[in-house]
């Protein structure tokens, strides 16, 4: 068998090792953390690990038909982009986006299955390598350009977004997204993937590898488009008077004193009142949500103020209330010692890891 060895096959090959990281960090914080997110970013850096492989096998043995399967992986990649940024902005997919991405990635195909879909192309520097006609490159275009420049779209919100104590974070992460979401279309419509051999994969593969780092060392990363949570308060209801208080956002301590009691006073007034009976567990405002977990058995309710909700924040708030419920309902029956509940700050650690502190 003949082995084209080149510049371009040994930069498939090895380059590939970075998103195989990557794929492993990622995959292991899904395995840990639960983030519906992170299973989305390493199926994103896994079929990139598929790329790299099927283009320097590509290369490596002059092969058509590793160069196509090559392009068969970028589809399920755009794929995994659009439900990775879905996932971090909303809580359902939209499906226009995939309808979008099913379309090009249809054209994808057909093109790369046409008759002389690759043609031998020698580099500046001498080397043979086998690339896709023009028909193939333009679609090719046209989905990287779709699935990656809205995944650097999204990393650059997440960076505009996102609190001062998570900025050298975000940072890296727009440089992974740059690297990986703008640099391969800049790549392709510049022409320099005909010029530099391999310079593609390493775009992509240095930017796997960095937004891997930065979303593994910061996981609260996902979490700063979806929603900005402000305070969590627990009340005893029949008083009115707040047990714990814990507070994300800065700006909303300065409300404590002015308007919160005030509010904490009407909610107070409203559960004992209507929540007997209909046990609402939202309350939509103008401008935020209150979400509410009331005790079957004891006067006490927890309240959680946001501007918008999610399954993950819901999920986590109902937990930190009922394990509230659980081991300090027996000090909210009597004379309140606030004292009583300052270790419910535990529970908030435990429950509300995710969640953004903002100054």
């Amino acid at each position: 068998m003949f082995i084209n060895l080149t510049l371009g096959s040994i930069i498939y090959l090895s380059f590939s090792s970075l998103p195989i990281i990557a794929c492993i960090i990622t995959s292991y914080q899904y395995y840990k953390l639960r983030y519906r997110h992170a299973i989305f970013h390493a199926f994103g850096w896994f079929f990139i690990v598929l790329w790299t492989i099927f283009w320097g096998l590509g290369n490596l043995f002059l092969s058509p038909f590793y160069l196509i399967m090559g392009h068969f992986t970028l589809i399920p990649l755009a794929i995994s982009l659009i439900l990775l940024q879905d996932s971090i902005m909303r809580e359902r997919i939209d499906p226009i986006k995939l309808i979008l991405v099913s379309v090009v990635g249809t054209s994808v195909v057909f093109t790369a299955l046409a008759p002389g879909s690759t043609i031998y192309y020698v580099f500046p520097n001498g080397e043979l390598e086998i690339i896709p006609t023009e028909a193939s490159v333009i679609t090719l275009v046209i989905l990287i350009s779709f699935a990656c420049g809205s995944y650097f779209y999204t990393m650059l919100k997440i960076f505009l977004n996102s609190p001062k104590n998570l900025k050298k974070y975000s940072l890296i992460n727009l440089f992974a997204g740059f690297t990986c979401g703008i640099m391969p279309i800049i790549i392709l419509i510049a022409g320099l993937a005909w010029l530099i051999p391999g310079i593609f994969s390493i775009a992509l593969a240095v930017g796997a590898l960095f937004c891997s780092i930065a979303w593994a060392l910061e996981p609260r990363l996902g979490f700063v488009l979806p929603f900005k949570a402000q305070r969590l308060t627990v009340i005893q209801t029949k008083s009115g008077a707040p047990l714990f208080t814990h507070v994300w956002a800065i700006k909303s301590k300065k409300v404590d004193d002015i308007l919160f009691s005030g509010m904490l006073n009407a909610i107070s007034s409203f559960v004992e009142e209507t929540l007997e009976s209909g046990n609402v567990q939202e309350v939509h405002l103008k401008q935020g949500i209150l979400i509410l977990r009331k005790s079957e058995e004891h006067p006490i309710v927890c309240v959680l103020v946001t501007d918008r909700s999610t399954r993950t924040l819901r999920d986590s708030f109902y937990s930190f209330a009922d394990q509230f419920f659980q081991k300090f309902a027996k000090y909210a029956t009597s004379a309140v010692n606030l004292k009583n509940f300052e270790t419910a700050a535990e529970l908030v650690e435990n429950n509300f890891t995710f969640v953004p502190e903002y100054d």
